[in-house]
């Protein structure tokens, strides 16, 4: 499943897994991550209000990298997304390869070692 792509692709790094946009947000508001990998349909709150949400509160101190999930094999919303202020998008099915490279580009050194990494829900 796409879960499980992310759940692989993100070995390494401190990750959680929100249910809903709205828990995100509140992940976001405790905690502070290096990015922020959002499904476009998610209940409650979707990526693209989540993003603009997450915009709207930076601080300007650190912009953090916002990476979409979409199942829009065209992309058709791709002013959408920019729009909101998200950084890249990936199109589900996610590829694992395609997952790490992302993660690499904008996270290039994990800031946790495998054995230390949290994957628990916020």
């Amino acid at each position: 499943s796409g879960a499980d792509a992310v759940s692989r692709a993100c070995r390494g790094f401190a990750a959680r897994m929100a249910r809903s946009g709205v828990e995100a947000l509140e992940c976001l508001q405790e905690n502070e991550y290096a990015l922020l990998l959002t499904d476009l349909r998610m209940p409650e709150m979707d990526g693209y209000e989540l993003a603009a949400a997450v915009r709207a509160a930076e601080t300007g101190v650190r912009r953090m990298p916002i990476v979409a999930l979409t199942g829009d094999a065209f992309v058709n919303g791709i002013n959408r997304w920019v729009d909101a202020g998200m950084d890249d998008c990936l199109v589900k099915p996610v590829r694992l390869a395609a997952l790490k490279a992302m993660l690499s580009t904008f996270v290039p050194d994990p800031p946790v070692s495998p054995a230390s990494a949290d994957r628990s829900s916020c």
